[in-house]
């Protein structure tokens, strides 16, 4: 049979969990950089330096604007810092009530 300490250790097991894979999908994001798409050049390096010019001073040309992986890692660590406290807020509200309507 479950005991109250067992879903009580259970449910914090998984939040630690939780929070080691969190930490290791923010870490590895945060290294994570996105290659650009930019021009090939067909010629000699000069003309290489002079399409990066031309990429800088025409954004909206052949060079899309995407987001380096430190970009998703600061919005996964923004949502876990209020979900988790959020989450286990809840867990606890309800683990609290359900002990003292059926006193596992």
């Amino acid at each position: 049979y479950v005991r109250a300490v067992d879903v009580w250790v259970g449910v914090c097991q998984i939040f630690v969990f939780l929070a080691i894979v969190e930490y290791a999908v923010v870490s590895y994001l945060s290294r994570w950089r996105h290659m650009k798409k930019v021009p090939k050049a067909t010629s000699s390096d000069s003309a290489n330096e002079a399409n990066s010019s031309d990429a800088q001073a025409h954004p909206n040309s052949t060079i899309t604007k995407q987001h380096s992986g430190r970009y998703y890692a600061e919005k996964i660590e923004r949502f876990a810092r209020v979900a988790y406290p959020l989450a286990f807020l809840i867990f606890v509200v309800i683990y609290v009530i359900v002990y003292y309507i059926f006193r596992i």
